[in-house]
C-alpha cells in the first residue's frame, strides 16, 4: 500500500473519533435531562435519563478515542475496540436500571438509549475494521506465495458476495406475528371469573399484528465483523494472516450464535409467529460464512502450500575475527 492509502486510513480513524465524540456529547447532555416521570396522587416524580451512569459508560469510549487521535496505531485501535465492547456490553447489561417502574418515558431517555448504542457500535465495529485496514496499508507483499495469493483473492470475493447477499436479505420481512381474531385466550381468562363458560373457542390466527425484519442491522454488523480481516489478507496473502483470520472466525461464532437466537427466539406467547423464507436465507448465509471461514480457509491455505515455490534461505551475516562474512 502507498503512503497515500495510509493517510486516508488515518483520516478515517480521526473521523471515527470525531463521530463518536459528537454522539457522546449529545448523549451526555441528554443524560442529565428528565428521562422519565411517575405520577402519584398530588405528586409527579421525575428521574434523569442516566446521569453519572451514562458518563461512566462514555468515559472508556472517549479515553480510547483520545489515544487513537494522538497516536493512530493499529494496537491502540484494538485497545479502543476492547474498551468499546466492554462499554457496550455493560450498557446492555444495565439497560433497564435507569427505567423506574410505572413511569412514563420521555424523549431524552430515548435519545440516550439510541445514542449510546450508536456510540458503542461505532467503536465496536468501526475500530477493528480500521485496525485491519491500517495494518494492510503498512504492509508490503513480498510475492512469495503467488498460488495462495491468487486463491485468497478469489476466496475473499466469494465470501464478500455471500456476505452482501446475506446482509441484503436481512432487511427483508423475516417473521410475521399473527393475533387470534377470536381472542380465545382472553375469553378463557374471563370465564374463570364469571359464570359464563367458553364453548370450544377455536383460535383463528388471521390478523397480522406486526412484521419483523430477518435480522436487519445486526446481520449487517455481523457480516462486517466476520469479514473485516479480508482487508489484511488481500494486502498480505501469507499463511500467517490466513491463520489469524481463522482464529478471528472462531471468535465470530459467538455473534453468529446470538444472531440465531434473535432469529429463532420469539416471546409472543399468545400469538403465532410465522417464519418467512428470508429468515432461512439469512440463517443459511451465516452458516455458510462460518463454514467457509473455519473449514474452507485452512484447507485453502494447506492445499496451496504444496504448490507455492519454496522460500529461499535467508542470508545471515556472521562475524569472524571482527569481519562480516
Amino acid at each position: 500500500m502507498t503512503e497515500r492509502a495510509r493517510r486516508i486510513v488515518d483520516r478515517i480513524a480521526r473521523g471515527l473519533v470525531l463521530a463518536t465524540l459528537a454522539v457522546a456529547l449529545v448523549v451526555g447532555v441528554c443524560a442529565f435531562l428528565d428521562g422519565s416521570e411517575a405520577h402519584y396522587p398530588g405528586e409527579v416524580v421525575r428521574h434523569d435519563a442516566g446521569g453519572i451512569f451514562i458518563v461512566l459508560f462514555l468515559a472508556p469510549l472517549l479515553i480510547g478515542g483520545a489515544l487513537v487521535w494522538r497516536w493512530t496505531q493499529p494496537r491502540l485501535l484494538w485497545v479502543w475496540t476492547l474498551l468499546g465492547w466492554l462499554a457496550g456490553l455493560s450498557y446492555a447489561a444495565f439497560l433497564t436500571d435507569n427505567r423506574p417502574r410505572s413511569s412514563e418515558l420521555l424523549w431524552p431517555l430515548l435519545v440516550v438509549d439510541v445514542g449510546a448504542l450508536i456510540a458503542a457500535g461505532l467503536v465496536m465495529f468501526g475500530a477493528p475494521v480500521l485496525a485491519f485496514s491500517m495494518t494492510a496499508a503498512s504492509t508490503i507483499p513480498d510475492g512469495s506465495t503467488p498460488v495462495l495469493a491468487r486463491r485468497l483473492r478469489l476466496f475473499t470475493v466469494v465470501v464478500a458476495a455471500l456476505g452482501l447477499v446475506t446482509s441484503i436479505f436481512g432487511f427483508f420481512p423475516g417473521t410475521r406475528v399473527l393475533d387470534d381474531s377470536n381472542n380465545c385466550f382472553g375469553t378463557a381468562i374471563g370465564a374463570l371469573f364469571t359464570e359464563a363458560h367458553s364453548h370450544g373457542c377455536q383460535p383463528s390466527y388471521d390478523r397480522v399484528a406486526t412484521t419483523r425484519m430477518a435480522g436487519g442491522l445486526p446481520v449487517l454488523l455481523y457480516v462486517v465483523l466476520a469479514l473485516a480481516p479480508a482487508i489484511l489478507v488481500r494486502a498480505d496473502p501469507r499463511p500467517r494472516r490466513v491463520w489469524q483470520w481463522t482464529l478471528w472466525s472462531f471468535a465470530a461464532v459467538i455473534p453468529a450464535g446470538l444472531m440465531f437466537f434473535v432469529l429463532e427466539f420469539h416471546l409472543d406467547l399468545f400469538a403465532r409467529t410465522v417464519t418467512l423464507w428470508p429468515t432461512r436465507v439469512v440463517e443459511a448465509g451465516i452458516i455458510a460464512l462460518q463454514l467457509l471461514l473455519i473449514v474452507g480457509l485452512p484447507v485453502l491455505a494447506l492445499s496451496a502450500r504444496e504448490l507455492d515455490p519454496p522460500r529461499p534461505p535467508r542470508a545471515v551475516a556472521r562475524q569472524r575475527n571482527g569481519l562480516n562474512v
